[in-house]
């Protein structure tokens, strides 16, 4: 299976080594999003301007609903449109972040200074938004939570066996 990134790559390594039952890039969630200085064509209002967003997550886990996000760089548009999404699914979807590295957010363009009480890192913005993440590494205690929550009991997988090279979905 071909990934976009090495980071991706090891984070379906990790899922096999973990027994967990993964898919990648099936799912595609559709959402409305604002329009930024949109109009109404009709009755002219801009506060009622969305448009159709598609977004596809990384990670699919079956077994515990779960989505994985993997992550280099976010800047103010993808945090804008990722906000959207979650609002549009009222905050329900359970989405777990696997960031490469913890770094300071990109700035605004528009506004140079910092603005007090905003998040200052990828992790202080991902917590914002009432989310868990890791960096490069899925902690055994994050699986077990979600195994905990589906209430499923772990597969074991020997060193060797296919699955533990590769997806059996």
């Amino acid at each position: 299976m071909r990934f976009r990134s090495k980071l991706e790559e090891s984070v379906a390594h990790q899922l096999d080594l973990y027994g967990v039952e993964w898919q990648y890039e099936e799912h595609t969630l559709d959402f409305l999003q604002p329009v930024k200085n949109g109009q109404c064509l009709c009755c002219k209002r801009a506060d009622s301007v969305y448009k159709a967003s598609r977004y596809t997550p990384d990670f699919f886990l079956p077994e515990f609903n779960v989505y994985i996000e993997v992550k280099g760089m976010m800047d103010s548009v993808y945090r804008t449109r990722m906000a959207a999404m979650l609002k549009h699914y009222y905050y329900k979807l359970d989405l777990y972040w696997v960031l490469n590295h913890d770094m300071p957010l990109v700035a605004n363009r528009k506004y140079k200074r910092e603005r007090v009480g905003e998040p200052k890192r990828y992790s202080d913005w991902i917590r914002s938004q009432g989310l868990e993440h890791c960096v490069k590494v899925i902690p055994p205690e994050v699986v077990q939570n979600w195994r905990e929550k589906a209430n499923v009991r772990p597969r074991l997988v020997r060193p060797g066996h296919q699955s533990y090279f590769k997806s059996e979905g």
